[in-house]
């Protein structure tokens, strides 16, 4: 028979710093979470206009190993957008920077599905 120890105090203390976050405090719906790695662009897809949109990865090398938020935009208004989450010591809280999605139109739209990949389709007007 096995048991399992709880968790140190040192990890205790580690996660009592944190923060609730809720839906009601935060200017987001998420839907994906990802570290920004380095050196890729981000990739996402507008299903309403039948889009596949790019984030250029220059607009990331300041940013590279920070948190990625994705809000879809599936809330009215519908405006995707994607946050990048870090923490400052300097407050003892998250700061956000958002980047808005719009349409090469200049319409707002959702954000769906995106990804990171080194791979750097170009660019075609629709």
């Amino acid at each position: 028979m096995t048991t399992r120890s709880s968790p140190s105090r040192k990890a205790h203390a580690r996660c009592a710093h944190l923060k609730q976050i809720s839906p009601a405090t935060t200017p987001f719906h998420a839907e994906d979470f990802d570290i920004i790695p380095p050196e890729q662009h981000l990739y996402g897809c507008d299903g309403e206009a039948n889009l596949l949109v790019k984030l250029h990865k220059q607009y990331l090398t300041n940013v590279v190993g920070q948190l990625l938020i994705t809000d879809a935009g599936e809330r009215t208004p519908a405006d995707g957008k994607v946050f990048v989450v870090k923490w400052n010591p300097a407050i003892s809280n998250f700061t956000a920077a958002s980047i808005q999605y719009r349409r090469p139109n200049g319409t707002i739209g959702k954000l769906e599905h995106v990804t990171f990949s080194p791979i750097d389709f170009p660019t075609l007007n629709p």
